[in-house]
């Protein structure tokens, strides 16, 4: 309920009451509130610059820390279809991570790549699937780790905490946009975190002059939900003392 889209049927349902009602001022004003955040969630200014802020937080990870241990890829979500091969079963947001985590394995021989995310249905969840599709590139079945009972950041952050040793490096991989609140639950917990950002959502590089990329597209409605929806999970984790 805290997200643009209810915010705005809210304003526009309730202003199309009160109008109905003979409340001209309230009603009028409600409307034109809903339409202005629905225009300014549904075009590129706003979104792209909160949503571009919390990924450009920390730089990509080129050179990982030699002698690192541990590669934590967290779990982004998978799809339906047991048909499918595993690539084709991650979600979005899980493919490129464990894209990202294959490699920085390659560049790291000696670290063990972890995978997290338990499952919400009756199938495999991320975490085996990520397994299943890092094994497929070529990363050896012995340096795979499945935590597939973990369903959230703070789960995952305490199953590291416990699996690596007091002072060691873990190199976290989860989205850009994603990376600050899973650092701060991931350092909350006790873990050495280097950042590793992957899947960007924004594009810096975006012809901006193209009028296409000005209007209202409902892309960036979602740009400013993802936005949202981190901002209010850090601050809930702070409120509850996980960070």
């Amino acid at each position: 309920m805290l997200m643009p889209l209810p915010i705005i049927l809210i304003c526009l349902i309730v202003g199309l009451f009160l109008l109905a009602n003979r409340t001209r001022l309230a009603g009028y004003g409600l409307l034109i509130a809903g339409t202005g955040l629905l225009l300014l969630v549904s075009t590129p200014f706003v979104p792209e610059r909160v949503l571009g802020a919390l990924e450009s937080r920390y730089q990509p990870l080129h050179n990982p820390p030699s002698g690192t241990k541990w590669i934590v890829v967290l779990g982004g979500g998978v799809k339906g279809g047991e048909k499918r091969p595993a690539v084709s079963r991650l979600g979005e947001s899980s493919l490129y991570r464990i894209a990202e985590g294959i490699r920085l394995a390659t560049a790291l021989p000696r670290a063990k790549l972890v995978t997290s995310g338990g499952s919400t249905g009756p199938g495999p969840g991320s975490a085996e699937l990520m397994a299943e599709v890092a094994e497929s590139f070529g990363i050896a079945s012995h340096r795979l780790i499945i935590l597939d009972q973990t369903m959230n950041t703070k789960d995952e952050a305490v199953t590291t905490a416990e699996l690596a040793e007091d002072g060691e490096r873990v190199i976290l991989v989860t989205s850009a946009f994603h990376l600050a609140r899973a650092v701060a639950l991931f350092q909350g917990h006790g873990v050495q975190v280097v950042p590793a950002p992957a899947g960007y959502l924004t594009d810096p590089d975006r012809p901006a002059k193209h009028i296409g990329y000005q209007l209202p597209q409902a892309g960036y409605i979602e740009l400013m939900e993802r936005a949202l929806w981190e901002h209010l999970g850090l601050t809930w984790a702070k409120l509850r003392g996980a960070v």
